[in-house]
């Protein structure tokens, strides 16, 4: 019988093979190769343990350190708050000064238009009255030239008549 190129040689020894062409190993080689494995997957499992754990102990100093956060924190907004009140306090008081000056400078404005405006009249009634005691003078002169020229008339009637 020819042996095919394909065929494995006859079993003339004892070693197996696997799939993949390497000698398989021996059932003590097996054993301690499991063994190997499992310690590895033990070793895993210990240190995922291990990180589960120092993580909680983490999470748990984290939410202790939260809450002293969360109390430094509401502190910290209380004052916070406390200078927002007082800063709009003050805003709003710089606001009414700043409103209460604008007021009282168009008050003022007002007040010293309405003054300016009455110096006006004032002085326009002066100078009317002046014009009114110059027209009431001018016609006391008119009318003491007039009664002079009267006199003088009859004055000169009077001499025609006695000359």
């Amino acid at each position: 019988a020819a042996a095919s190129p394909t065929s494995r040689p006859a079993a003339a020894s004892p070693t197996s093979y696997r799939l993949d062409g390497k000698p398989a190993l021996s059932p003590e080689e097996q054993r301690k190769s499991r063994e190997e494995e499992d310690a590895r997957r033990k070793a895993a499992a210990a240190a995922r343990a291990e990180k589960a754990t120092a993580d909680k102990a983490a999470a748990a100093v984290k939410a202790e350190a939260d809450k002293l956060t969360a109390a430094e924190r509401a502190e910290a907004d209380k004052v916070a708050k406390a200078a927002a009140r007082k800063k709009m306090m003050e805003d709003a008081r710089k606001a009414g000064e700043e409103k209460r000056k604008a007021e009282a400078a168009r008050e003022a404005a007002v007040e010293s238009a309405r003054k300016a405006k009455r110096l006006e009249i004032a002085k326009k009634r002066q100078e009317q009255a002046a014009l009114d005691a110059d027209a009431v003078e001018a016609e006391k002169v008119a009318r003491d030239a007039a009664a002079q020229l009267a006199r003088d008339a009859a004055v000169a009637r009077g001499q025609a008549k006695n000359a």
